[in-house]
């Protein structure tokens, strides 16, 4: 299994806590509680430009991405590392874009520098201010990408975008790779220009999702699957099987995308050329910057 709590289980052992929110199931039927609701109201923390203002400054941006390094990242686009993102972020050099590293505030004024921003393996939450900022990006123009390494830090964020994520990883029952039910291959997928062309994906201890209200589910595991409380990846009396989401995006938040995807693995350089895994890096490079182009 690949992630990296196993090698710090200090630094990574909010893993193992609750969101200190109040907890619901996945499904009315599941007895385990998978998924944690928070509380944010991001319309209040709003503080920065006008729209008007705002959406100029993404627009005049043209195709600029900013990897976040404000949260305790611990993986970097730079590092060239088995377990870093350099690769993916080539993706986006390739495709035209200027890349950064942002160790900036998150406010509107910062986002609003970069058509994309990506949060990737973060380690520490996000405030309800720069929930609020990240709200008013997304409405006028900016595209948000979250990859989940660790659940927890970014419970908030998601949820408050519609997209919530389970508080255990997720094992399945088909499709494993190597015997190991937490890592797997993924085939079911949404038509959307994320998934365009691809027919499996493999991920390494992934989190679950749930798409609700607005946003859309785009992959998912199989039926099989089911929430791994003890993490023992064995399937035990009380755990109960369903269908996980494992990428959801929302589009209905104003001009930009939110892309939420349950594991940083497949963008990963030991894994990004893992089944299709780099035919996703590039669709979700080639749908942020046609979104920027409009």
């Amino acid at each position: 299994m690949y992630k990296i709590r196993t090698l710090l289980p200090t630094l990574l052992k909010p893993k193992t806590l609750r969101v200190a929110t109040l907890t619901v199931a996945l499904f009315a039927a599941l007895a385990i509680s998978t998924f944690s609701r928070a509380e944010a109201n991001p319309a209040e923390a709003y503080n920065g430009p006008t729209p008007a203002e705002a959406v100029a400054l993404i627009k005049s941006s043209k195709f600029s991405v900013a990897f976040d390094a404000s949260h305790g990242e611990i993986f970097s686009p730079a590092g060239t590392g088995t377990l870093h993102y350099s690769d993916f972020n080539k993706e986006f050099v390739d495709a035209g874009a200027a890349t950064y590293i942002s160790k900036e505030p998150i406010t509107v004024e910062t986002l609003s520098k970069y058509n994309t921003y990506i949060i990737a393996g973060p380690t520490q939450e996000f405030t309800e201010a720069e929930i609020g900022a990240f709200h008013q990006y997304v409405a006028h123009g900016g595209n948000l990408l979250v990859l989940l390494h660790i659940s927890s830090p970014v419970a908030r964020l998601t949820e408050s975008f519609g997209i919530l994520v389970s508080n255990v990883v997720i094992s399945e029952g088909v499709d494993i790779i190597k015997d190991e039910s937490q890592d797997f291959y993924v085939t079911r997928l949404a038509d959307h220009p994320v998934t365009k062309g691809i027919q499996r994906l493999a991920v390494y201890g992934t989190w679950g999702l749930m798409a609700e209200a607005d946003a859309t589910s785009l992959a998912n595991t199989s039926k099989e699957a089911w929430g791994d409380a003890n993490r023992n990846r064995t399937f035990d009396e009380g755990e109960q099987k369903a269908q996980y989401t494992l990428i959801a995006a929302n589009s209905r938040r104003g001009a930009g995308n939110v892309l939420v995807v349950a594991d940083d693995a497949p963008f990963a350089n030991l894994f990004y050329n893992t089944a299709e895994n780099r035919t996703l890096g590039k669709n979700i490079v080639e749908w942020f910057k046609e979104s920027s182009n409009r």
